[in-house]
């Protein structure tokens, strides 16, 4: 009967380890950010692991750019700051999830249409 008892003690604590492991995550993954910026710094970016810009800065310097070259720099800050993000995310829940890691950030990745499977 002891032996019963210490038994669904141990399970109780690994429920609530792992309960308390999985508010982590998701605190983590809610509140984590990654910045990019232009080479000059003109334009800033700041973006969540998904790739979701939750903020864009431009400074007077950008504003004179022609459209092309302001696209370009802009998409370039969105890569850096989704690259800059999802390492964050690595650092920060890689030791919580262990090898569950690349399939939370499968869900979360930013599909990039040109590199679908059918288009390569």
């Amino acid at each position: 009967m002891r032996d019963r008892q210490q038994r669904l003690e141990h399970m109780k604590r690994t429920f609530e380890e792992q309960s308390a492991k999985a508010g982590d995550v998701q605190r983590a993954m809610r509140e984590l950010r990654g910045q990019g910026r232009s080479p000059d710094g003109a334009v800033t970016v700041t973006a969540a692991p998904s790739g979701a810009v939750v903020d864009l800065q431009l400074t007077e310097e950008a504003l004179r750019r022609t459209p092309s070259a302001l696209r370009a720099d802009i998409l370039s800050a969105i890569q850096m700051a989704t690259q800059n993000a999802t390492q964050l995310l690595d650092d920060a829940v890689g030791p919580i999830t262990g090898n569950r890691l690349e399939r939370i950030k499968q869900g979360l990745r930013h599909r990039d249409p040109a590199q679908e499977p059918g288009d390569r």
